[in-house]
């Protein structure tokens, strides 16, 4: 008997026909197949009367809307993705263990079915440490209650203001109330210090400026056939929080792992992250009251309140017999026996494939008697964002052909954490800045190779990470090479020869929309808010072909969404660069918001044009009626120090600060004092 034909199916094939046409349709979405799905759903009872019901205008609209997207998509136009408002983006469910058996028979399974040489045993090859970027803790007690929208983005870098009322610096961060760790921090009174990658934090006190003097030096306490090394800081009152990389004396702690993701290769530093807390109520006298070790190399951390959230990649390694080893990651609280996490605090998904584990602990830095809360996902991480909502880690893969960044989220409860969630969406993501929430939704910036042609999207996800809709094809041709999320709107930068600024609005969760762009020369890598309306873009000047030249400063008036102005900018000496857009923790922002500071260096040449030198410097800018303006230009050593072979390697100004109306300007071993005022020169420490 032949199969009577659903009659929205007539209809649409009748609709679509014309369609066959056009050659530029993908396969997929010819009508003929776009039929075939239709066939696949239930067909709807008979009515009594002719009424077109809301089921079948849905379903209509969403086919209608699958060929205007593809139609866009293929003309190269930015397109809104519809997406199932229930069911999402196949985003992967997570199984919650009750004990530990399915571990151990999922590492049994992993390893029976690499390849030969896919998992490697410590020492086999030689593996890049992973950088060490900071993650701040959040106060359970400050943790809103779930369904609250979460905090703006803001210039944590604004004036403070110490016991004395003098405003002084703070670390510049993501987020509002969400503290991030720093190799410098400034409470005021002290400057605390970590040189980098050394084992030794200074507590300096910065005034009088001619008289700046180390009040204490902390040397890390060192163990028998390990290293223990400073990564960055936290202070909150009395409480000094060094967070440190633990590894193998060797430096051979390290392991790789390939054929996990399509067999491309990972490297992974598998040292351990310990957390030391003091006591510095007597700054000439810290006392070491904790110590905090957890699996895994440091990926990143947050502090919110009291409490840190550390978050680790803890690879499991084969030891030297092929046997797995140590398939649970521990933590350990000062002397007491490592613990492993709970098998009901780890998660796994069901199609994972990684050695890997996302370890994530809530630290109360007040209390050592709290017990910390633990969690774990088999998974890993390249990205950290965190608000005071929760906190999301982001990492991008190859499936097949298509590169997808698969997203994992930490829940604040106020016991802590709660169960993760996860979701995944196309293409890679550039920075932690590609992410960002608002009333519930995460909205997540990629970029994206199809067929060839490199393009960009914006997709918006809701708590529980399932997609609601994406924005795409943004761009095409280019890559995104900076991302600021503010409020309902997002700017996105992108690059090949010249630097468009989109202006987003994602008022809608549904329909994400471009509202305006500005194509201008040069490129920009670091967005920052600095007043109403107004952006800061730190970057490079490019010629026609692309090629780079000289830092670039760029003040966008976003007050008309639709048309994005370049106002001014200012462009540095050719051969100019800095390293602020990657470590945005260098950019200082100045009282009242209307001047701000980075490091720059430049290549100094020889008469036969060999590179000798390199010129550091920090330079003090200030945006004044609408004009980016060259304030000072501070050293903390001069050219002929420069030129010097023993001041070369610790030369490089990596920090600034202030406090009342002095900057202090930190390299490896020397602080400098300037009046922010004058630029005059005030005092100078070695150390």
């Amino acid at each position: 008997m032949k199969k009577k034909r659903n009659s929205q199916t007539v209809l649409l094939q009748k609709a679509l026909r014309p369609l066959d046409q056009i050659n530029t349709l993908p396969p997929s979405l010819t009508p003929a197949q776009i039929s075939a799905l239709l066939r696949q759903q239930e067909a709807p009872r008979a009515a009594k009367s002719r009424v077109l019901t809301l089921r079948h205008v849905a379903l209509s609209a969403a086919v209608l809307a699958i060929v205007i997207g593809a139609i866009a998509l293929w003309k190269g136009l930015p397109y809104l993705e519809v997406v199932n408002q229930e069911t999402g983006d196949a985003a992967p469910l997570v199984e919650v263990l009750q004990d530990y058996s399915k571990i151990e028979a999922y590492f049994q399974a992993l390893k029976d079915n690499l390849e030969e040489g896919s998992y490697a045993s410590p020492g086999d090859q030689a593996v890049a440490e992973a950088t060490a970027e900071s993650i701040h803790p959040t106060t359970r007690g400050d943790v809103p209650k779930a369904g609250t929208s979460a905090t703006p983005n803001a210039n944590a870098n604004s004036a403070s203001k110490n016991n004395a009322q003098t405003a002084y610096g703070k670390t510049n961060t993501q987020i509002a109330d969400v503290d991030e760790a720093d190799i410098l921090k400034n409470d005021g009174a002290c400057l605390y210090f970590a040189p980098s990658g050394g084992t030794k934090i200074q507590i300096i006190a910065p005034r009088p400026a001619g008289s700046m003097k180390v009040l204490s030096t902390i040397s890390v306490p060192q163990e028998s056939g390990k290293s223990l090394s400073v990564s960055e800081l936290y202070v909150k009152g009395n409480r000094l929080i060094a967070v440190c990389n633990l590894a193998d004396a060797s430096g051979k702690q390290g392991i790789s792992a390939d054929a996990v993701y399509n067999s491309c290769m990972m490297s992974v530093f598998n040292g351990d992250a310990r957390i030391l807390i003091y006591d510095i109520g007597d700054r000439s006298k810290p006392k070491l009251l904790r110590t905090f070790t957890q699996d895994g190399g440091i990926l990143s951390t947050r502090m919110i309140g009291d409490t840190l959230y550390l978050v680790t990649q803890y690879t499991v390694a084969l030891s030297g017999d092929g046997e797995l080893k140590d398939y649970i990651p521990t933590t350990t609280n000062n002397r007491e026996p490592s613990k492993k996490l709970n098998a009901a605090d780890i998660q796994i998904l069901p199609d994972a494939k990684t050695p890997n584990y996302l370890v994530v602990s809530a630290l109360d830095t007040r209390d050592e008697t709290k017990e910390p809360a633990r969690k774990a996902v088999l998974g890993s991480g390249d990205q950290v964002y965190c608000n005071t909502d929760a906190l999301y880690t982001a990492s991008s893969a190859y499936d097949g052909e298509t590169e997808f960044t698969t997203i994992f989220g930490f829940p604040f409860t106020e016991d802590g954490l709660g169960k993760s969630v996860s979701g995944r969406v196309r293409g890679h993501i550039l920075n932690q800045f590609s992410l960002d929430s608002f009333n519930g939704a995460l909205r997540i910036a990629t970029t994206e190779t199809v067929k060839g042609t490199t393009s960009s999207r914006i997709t918006i996800l809701d708590s529980s990470l399932k997609t609601l809709s994406s924005l795409a094809n943004i761009a095409p041709g280019e890559e995104i090479y900076a991302v600021r999320f503010l409020g309902t709107k997002g700017y996105v930068v992108t690059f090949r020869q010249t630097d468009p600024l989109f202006v987003i609005d994602l008022s809608d969760t549904g329909a994400p929309k471009i509202l305006g762009k500005l194509k201008i020369p040069g490129f920009s890598s670091y967005l920052h808010p600095v007043g109403e309306n107004l952006l800061l873009g730190i970057g490079q000047d490019t010629d026609l072909q692309g090629t780079t030249r000289g830092v670039k400063l760029s003040l966008f008036d976003v007050s008309n969404p639709a048309k994005p102005r370049e106002i001014d900018s200012l462009i540095l000496p050719n051969g100019t660069h800095t390293d602020a857009p990657s470590e945005y923790k260098s950019i200082l922002f100045l009282p009242g918001q209307n001047s701000f500071a980075l490091p720059i260096y430049q290549e100094e040449f020889d008469q036969s044009f060999h590179a000798y030198y390199q010129d550091y410097r920090y330079c003090i800018f200030s945006i004044q009626k609408n004009q980016i303006k060259l304030q000072h230009t501070l050293r903390n050593y001069t050219k002929e120090e420069l030129r010097s072979e023993s001041y070369s390697v610790n030369s490089a100004i990596l920090r600034g600060t202030y406090i009342g109306d002095t900057l202090y300007t930190l390299s490896n071993g020397r602080v400098c004092a300037f009046s922010l005022s004058s630029g005059q020169k005030l005092g100078q420490l070695d150390f």
